[in-house]
């Protein structure tokens, strides 16, 4: 799996992840190439974990939440970031990590 984005500045980073391509595991690995690429970019943290990827209902309407932990100078912790799902399951994947990382 391989994941591009784009700094602030307008340059690319890609970010990849590997493993089988299952319904369930093909969510983590979109995570996995977005915290790949997140920090190419930004340099942020030593180690990132996607622990969870999950699509729920709230008050009606469909999210995706990311659960991430990070480990920075031998510490850890972790973040919850979300996104609405609209149309697109993949793009608010992307966006739910995006949320948790910038946090």
């Amino acid at each position: 799996m391989e994941i591009a984005l784009r700094d602030p500045h307008g340059k690319i980073f890609s970010g990849e992840s590997e493993g089988p391509r299952t319904a369930r595991n093909l969510l983590r690995l979109i995570g996995e190439a977005v915290t790949e690429a997140f920090n190419r970019a930004f340099h942020k943290y030593d180690e990132v974990s996607v622990d969870d990827i999950k699509e729920t209902t709230l008050a009606g309407r469909r999210f995706v939440f990311a659960h991430l932990t990070f480990l920075k100078n031998g510490k850890e912790n972790w973040r919850i970031g979300a996104a609405p799902l609209e149309k697109d399951l993949l793009q608010s994947i992307v966006l739910a990590v995006i949320d948790a990382l910038i946090k």
